[in-house]
């Protein structure tokens, strides 16, 4: 993620040196292979919308809990009565012999058989086999289910995300507008001062220089605007840039996390729920493979009728039961077992971990916020006084009691402070968004945008 903050101890004039004009080059390329390069001002509500609508990974995933369900269905339909229908017609062709053959058990010498069936199979008994493949399937369905859930919060917080660092460079582009914009102004009063002689033309030229400083950096914030456009388009799927309108950041003072138990934060986690139930898959898969040591039982009937002749009326029917044992099958049997519990153990250790990592995860999220908060009213103070300290130096440098340092001074503070408290909101902002994707109920009763 790019950040493009100004250098506190070199002053306001100075940002961070990016290669702006590669970066840029590479990303309006991506756009402009697919379409052309439009601008579409969107809200931050449609942001969200556009991301869930477009997004290609939640479609996927989508998919996935629809492709897990069918498989549930078909897995199911396993244990319930098997009934097929067959209807078939044989024309046979003359034994010189023997003059026209026919289907055994048929009366008479014809070129033609036909036949009717019908045949059910029911499983009675495999070891529990069938029973466990179905809790299998089902635990696959539920895990693909937690997977969706995860993928939209994680689709949600990127478009947050990206969102707020888009504004963020707005906002730096306008702080540095702001600065030029006074610099400019006291560019003119030193100039008349100057001319009065008042001041020497040293003032002038520091002015000069410091005015040159804070355009170049504005051509620096310009870009990073251009390219946080490109990448909030990338992220809600569009083939064009976006623009969004730049207004305050809208951040609800005094805004805590409630408490939460561990046990609901892991039972609540998308992530961890679909650690538990691949866990509980691999355990179904392992009861499934310890079901082949045992006998199978099934039925099977069949009711028939067949004749030479069209609507055969020669009926007959079976009906028996199949058992099933394994005798030998050069241990792949107990191999399958083996690796099942394997399996089984791996999905444990992941099930586990995912409870830890959740767990920290919320914590340092939790611990980032808060940190994030706490700066808000200190750097809200600091620009207030950085403010106030500006306005009085530039009254007095008007009145030739100071000099150009003094005013550049000044306005470095205020720069500073301007842009550190406007940082401040969106890195609390982003955090917040952070804690919402892992719990978001985090903050009570509180809006879940």
């Amino acid at each position: 993620m790019l950040r493009c903050r100004a250098n506190k101890k070199a002053g306001f004039g100075r940002a961070l040196k990016i290669n702006f004009p590669v970066l840029l080059g590479f990303l309006s390329g991506l756009f402009l292979l697919s379409g052309n390069a439009l601008s579409k001002e969107l809200s931050y509500e449609d942001i969200l919308k556009t991301a869930l609508a477009n997004n290609q990974d939640l479609k996927f995933e989508e998919m996935k809990v629809k492709e897990a369900e069918a498989r549930y269905c078909v897995q199911f339909g396993v244990i319930l009565p098997q009934v097929d229908a067959l209807l078939s017609y044989t024309h046979y062709g003359q034994d010189a012999g023997n003059g026209f053959e026919t289907k055994p058990g048929i009366i008479g010498s014809s070129a033609e058989f036909y036949l009717a069936q019908l045949t059910l199979n029911q499983v009675i008994f495999k070891g529990g086999k069938d029973l466990a493949l179905i809790n299998s399937s089902y635990c696959a369905y539920l895990a693909e289910k937690q997977k969706l859930e995860q993928v939209k919060r994680d689709v949600i917080y990127s478009a947050k995300n990206a969102y707020f660092e888009f504004l963020r460079s707005l906002y730096s582009q306008s702080i540095q507008k702001e600065l030029i914009r006074r610099l400019q102004e006291q560019l003119g009063i030193s100039t008349l001062l100057y001319e009065s002689g008042k001041i020497s033309n040293i003032d002038v030229l520091k002015l000069k220089t410091k005015i040159s400083s804070a355009e170049d950096s504005l051509i620096s914030f310009d870009n990073l605007v251009k390219i946080r456009s490109l990448l909030l388009g990338q992220v809600l799927g569009l083939k064009e840039p976006v623009t969004i309108e730049l207004k305050d950041p809208q951040i609800k003072e005094g805004l805590k996390i409630t408490g939460i138990s561990a046990a609901e934060l892991i039972n609540t986690s998308p992530k961890v729920n679909y650690a538990k139930y691949y866990y509980e898959k691999a355990k179904a898969d392992l009861s499934s493979a310890l079901g082949d040591e045992y006998p199978s039982l099934s039925l099977t009937a069949n009711f028939n009728s067949a004749d030479n002749k069209l609507f055969p009326v020669n009926t007959n029917y079976y009906i028996g039961l199949n058992l099933s044992f394994p005798v030998f099958h050069g241990g792949s049997i107990d191999a399958a077992g083996t690796a099942a519990e394997a399996v089984m153990r791996e999905n444990e250790i992941n099930y586990i971990q995912a409870q830890v990592n959740i767990s920290i995860d919320y914590q340092s999220a939790e611990a980032t916020f808060v940190n994030k908060s706490s700066l808000l009213k200190t750097s809200k103070k600091t620009l207030d006084l950085a403010r106030e300290t500006l306005t009085a130096t530039e009254l007095s440098y008007n009145t030739g009691k100071l000099s150009a340092m003094d005013l550049i001074d000044s306005g470095n503070v205020w720069f500073n402070a301007k842009l550190n408290y406007y940082y401040n909101i969106f890195d609390c902002l982003i955090a917040e968004a952070a804690v919402r994707n892992i719990y978001p109920d985090a903050f009570g009763g509180e809006n879940k945008k």
